[in-house]
């Protein structure tokens, strides 16, 4: 207990509370601007804390103004099982760990997490500084968009319905961001970008036009690199 008050000066020790106590007084616990990152023993009692602090976020509006509140999944599978984790899980766990990257020093932020998902893989730091933006009159070839996304960890495909897809077809590029709730449409004319739009994978239909000045952040849809020079590396490491 001591060591750790030493690393974390905003250590606190409470007892004879419950947790809905805990999550009522929660902003009061600590000083702003704050970045915490609350780790349950299970995935039950991360989400009945997430579900409690959810619900003072709307009753203590004030107090919460300017605090972002997460919830990081695990990926949904026992790790004795030769099974891929969720796909959806792995998503917004990329998502939400890049979106706390982005935040300011003097911005907050609550994240609620079990053991079980702290312990998981996450993409390191210098991966996710590996996103790019694209915007309207960028000049780029759109096969270099595409090695790109093909490191980030994205998937070529026919359509563009699920995220971490693309698809490249004659100067439109279609991608599925994690990020975004949309794909975008990238058209290209030669090797600038001329428009870029959101539209709705199964009408097909425009969402949204990206005015000049917007972009569209590429960023990754898997926690290490992909591209095929970065996995043979790694499988030479796992021999040695």
């Amino acid at each position: 207990m001591s060591a750790l008050r030493r690393l974390n000066p905003e250590w606190k020790n409470l007892g004879g509370l419950s947790p809905g106590a805990c999550a009522y007084l929660f902003p009061e616990l600590f000083s702003s601007p704050f970045r915490t990152l609350l780790v349950l023993p299970t995935e039950e009692s991360a989400l009945r804390w997430h579900r409690d602090l959810e619900t003072f976020v709307s009753f203590r509006a004030s107090q919460w103004e300017g605090i972002e509140l997460y919830l990081l999944p695990g990926w949904e599978q026992s790790p004795y099982r030769h099974l891929q984790p969720s796909i959806s899980a792995r998503l917004e766990r990329i998502r939400i760990f890049e979106r706390i990257l982005r935040k300011k020093e003097n911005e907050s932020w609550v994240a609620v997490t079990s053991l079980a998902s702290f312990l998981q893989l996450l993409p390191s730091p210098g991966f996710l500084q590996e996103s790019m933006q694209a915007q309207k009159g960028q000049k780029i070839p759109p096969e270099q968009i595409c090695q790109k996304l093909l490191r980030l960890g994205y998937s070529k495909a026919e359509s563009v319905e699920e995220p971490s897809a693309f698809s490249l077809r004659g100067g439109i590029l279609d991608v599925f961001p994690p990020s975004l709730q949309h794909p975008a449409r990238l058209e290209f004319f030669d090797e600038e970008i001329e428009s870029i739009r959101l539209f709705n994978p199964e009408s097909q239909r425009s969402v949204r036009i990206l005015a000049a000045g917007e972009s569209v952040d590429l960023v990754p849809a898997r926690e290490f690199p992909c591209d095929a020079d970065s996995l043979a590396a790694a499988r030479e490491r796992l021999r040695e």
